[in-house]
């Protein structure tokens, strides 16, 4: 009999072949799981144990074997808070994040997410959970789901009780509760005939196992198009009515134009478009771009949950044409501490309050500084006029003023830059130790908290190498822009 955990429940309710993929065939996943997404898991759920005063913990157990005799032990002596408490029951096994002994068998349980809202497959969770519980002889009086607060700004030390949220989900989860059975033994059933033929669906394509489910499509397909005017919604029409393959979709006339260049292949430069375009960027133009991290639980003062904090910058600054561009750069000393204040100084000094800023999308970047600018004051005049300043970088390739096959139908740097120089090795971020894009940056940044030393100081040099290449890629296509608008 398989046994089922409540995330292997949930995994199965929302895809029994990626559950079947997960027990016999991982080795079939093309996507890892970001490790910051458990670490914040972790931290969140240990704040998350302080919500309701002094606790016991159940010690974890590889083979689960004694969980549910501690908590068992915990229970009939009374214990208020019991964090972890593991029941098992007819194969079935789970561990609540919080539980809460009211006595004689009563109990108020606690599920703890790091998101900021409730995704439907909490329900089914808490439901599994509930069962199980109450499977073993417990009732469950109330359900509650604690998330993390998203208008919860630091002030001070963690307040628990305004970082998190607890809304009751009972009534919710109760409606769930009575197909619980039928949907384990039907789960059951499925895995143990064999991998199961489940059909591809419209949230596919994000799923790790894309590849391995969509093998027997046409490469490419309708789901490698790109733009906000093909969303998935867009392009599972599009599949369902039979345009699959780049041939079949050429066929189509209700394509708009990137799609189109897309599945045709075909070059597009508009050189006027382009020209007109560059005026808007005069020289000396100062290529900007930043890197920030994002933590559920907000490590400084005056900062939110999840809110980006810029941490690093890299400056290229082009004067004359032909000329190699100066550069400049900003990395936090101490990832402890907040980096904000010594960023946003540097980013002063840098940076004339009427220069001419190039960024690529940069939504991004003018976020960043009006934050900074509200954060501090005293900076905000030269912030803001920097802000103002900022030109994107991204509107010839997003408006289709250029065009290239290479780029796959999207207007992402890292697609845009290959196509425009390719094998050109002083771009190439393959070539990069440790940090090749921002998710590693952004891992990079925060380990350093742990570090010290050599290991520090590679980290650092990771860390300076990365970002400069993004604003030297900006530099590059700057200057192939010139060349289509001269040509």
């Amino acid at each position: 009999m398989i046994r089922l955990s409540k995330s292997r429940y949930t995994r199965g309710v929302s895809c029994p072949k990626a559950l079947w993929l997960d027990l016999y065939k991982p080795e079939a996943a093309e996507a890892v799981t970001d490790p910051r997404l458990a670490e914040q898991g972790t931290e969140v759920g240990r704040l998350a144990q302080e919500l309701y005063g002094p606790h016991v913990t159940v010690e974890y157990s590889p083979d689960h074997a004694r969980m549910p005799e501690d908590t068992e032990k915990y229970l009939a002596r009374g214990e208020k808070v019991i964090c972890e408490a593991s029941f098992a029951k007819d194969g079935c096994f789970c561990s609540a994040d919080v539980l809460q002994n009211l006595g004689n068998g009563h109990v108020i349980m606690t599920e703890v997410k790091s998101s900021t809202a409730i995704d439907p497959m909490y329900l089914h969770d808490c439901s599994f959970q509930t069962y199980v519980i109450e499977s073993c002889g417990c009732t469950v009086d109330r359900i509650l789901l604690a998330h993390i607060n998203s208008g919860y700004v630091r002030k001070g030390k963690i307040d628990i009780q305004q970082l998190f949220l607890q809304e009751d989900i009972t009534e919710k989860v109760r409606e769930l509760l009575p197909g619980v059975p039928d949907r384990i033994r039907s789960l059951r059933e499925e895995l143990e005939k064999g991998e199961p033929g489940t059909a591809i669906g419209p949230d596919c394509p994000a799923c790790a196992y894309w590849g391995y489910c969509s093998k027997n499509l046409p490469h490419p397909n309708v789901f490698d198009l790109t733009g906000a005017e093909c969303n998935k919604n867009k392009k599972w029409k599009l599949y369902l009515e039979g345009a699959v393959s780049f041939p079949q979709l050429a066929e189509r006339n209700d394509l708009k134009e990137r799609q189109r260049l897309t599945v045709t292949g075909v070059e597009k430069t508009d050189a006027q478009a382009v020209r007109d375009f560059l005026k808007t960027i005069p020289l000396p133009t100062y290529h900007l771009d930043f890197e920030s991290s994002q933590e559920a639980v907000p490590p400084y003062e005056d900062s939110r949950p999840y809110q980006q904090i810029p941490f690093q910058y890299s400056l290229h600054i082009v004067r004359k044409e032909g000329e190699e561009p100066e550069h400049k750069e900003f990395l936090a000393e101490d990832a402890n501490a907040d980096p904000r204040r010594a960023l946003a100084e540097s980013l002063c000094r840098d940076i004339p309050a009427d220069a001419c800023v190039a960024a690529y999308n940069m939504a991004f970047e003018k976020t960043r500084i009006k934050e900074l600018a509200d954060l501090f004051p005293d900076l905000a005049e030269h912030l803001l006029a920097i802000r103002d300043n900022i030109r994107d970088l991204m509107v010839p390739f997003q408006k289709l003023y250029c065009y290239r096959p290479a780029m796959q139908g999207s207007y992402s740097i890292k697609h845009v830059l290959p196509a425009l120089c390719p094998d050109d090795p002083e771009l190439d971020y393959r070539a990069l130790e440790d940090v090749h894009n921002g998710t590693e940056a952004t891992s990079a940044f925060l380990s350093m908290r742990k570090q010290t030393g050599e290991e520090l100081a590679k980290t650092r040099k990771n860390l300076l190498r990365y970002c400069r290449l993004d604003t030297l890629a900006m530099v590059r296509v700057w200057e192939k822009l010139k060349e289509m608008a001269e040509g």
